[in-house]
């Protein structure tokens, strides 16, 4: 690759034949621990990255084992597909799609996603359901009563995350549905205000009011600095401090710069 890095990938050997599967992760030769398997703590990303690698590794050995139990034989290239495993009912000629742990659902929304920063944030998702029900959660015990027990087990994370969490989910039980995956559809519901961030409104007191004001000061003599170094002159800086008795202490600051060149001037006001 033009980045240096070489991309990481699974093999898999049976009967002297071999089949590769891509991690879509790639990482320096330097920085891959081969005794581990695992990129190296060097890599920025590596936490990331070897949790993507996990993942590919335990989705690849489920499936491995979910086909040997079905057909006492392995295949490897229907092994490293995305084709979910299909039963055969013997006493028809009809072929079913049958997934029933609900991770297998996750793993395909995350083979479904074509970068990397959106499978991370439903690997978030699976993380959390693992720590919460551990490796199996069986599609058809999903219903509004296991929903209510999800959401209340994530009251004990702060709210934003709790909802990104929710609604994460909620697109991975959509795509289920979407696919075939999920046969029986369920709404599943929640109170929206549960998971809403509350911002306090109340008045400074002196010592907070004292704080922003230094704060602000400080911040006018770097400004001030910024402004030297990039030739901009100073036209004018002042604050507004307004309605201090009321529940709700506005701070307004202004300031008005003029450039070098008299064409050009410019305001701000926050």
């Amino acid at each position: 690759m033009s980045t240096g890095e070489y991309p990481v990938v699974i093999n898999l050997f049976h009967t002297g034949k071999r089949k590769q599967k891509s991690t879509e992760i790639s990482c320096k030769n330097s920085n891959w621990n081969e005794k581990q398997k695992q990129v190296r703590s060097q890599d920025k990303a590596y936490k990331e990255k070897n949790a993507i690698i996990n993942e590919k590794l335990e989705c690849i050995e489920r499936r491995a084992k979910d086909y040997f139990t079905m057909f006492n034989d392995y295949d490897l290239n229907y092994i490293v597909s995305d084709k979910p495993i299909i039963t055969q009912n013997l006493n028809t000629d009809d072929v079913e799609t049958e997934l029933t742990n609900f991770f297998d659902v996750i793993d395909r929304k995350i083979e479904d996603l074509p970068r990397y920063g959106s499978k991370k944030v439903i690997l978030q998702v699976k993380k959390c359901l693992k720590q919460y029900y551990g490796d199996n959660i069986p599609i058809n015990s999903i219903d509004q009563k296991w929903f209510n027990d999800y959401t209340s087990k994530l009251m004990e994370k702060n709210k934003p995350q709790a909802k990104k969490l929710i609604v994460r989910f909620l697109t991975c039980y959509q795509f289920g549905l979407d696919n075939g995956y999920i046969k029986k559809y369920i709404k599943l519901k929640y109170n929206k205000k549960d998971f809403e961030y509350q911002v306090e409104k109340r008045a400074l007191n002196k010592t907070e009011f004292s704080f922003l004001k230094e704060m602000r000061n400080i911040e006018y003599e770097l400004y001030k600095l910024g402004v030297e170094l990039n030739n901009y002159a100073i036209y004018d800086y002042t604050y507004k401090f307004i309605n201090l008795s009321s529940t709700k202490a506005q701070v307004y600051r202004q300031f008005l710069i003029r450039h070098s060149s008299p064409s050009s001037l410019s305001t701000s006001e926050f």
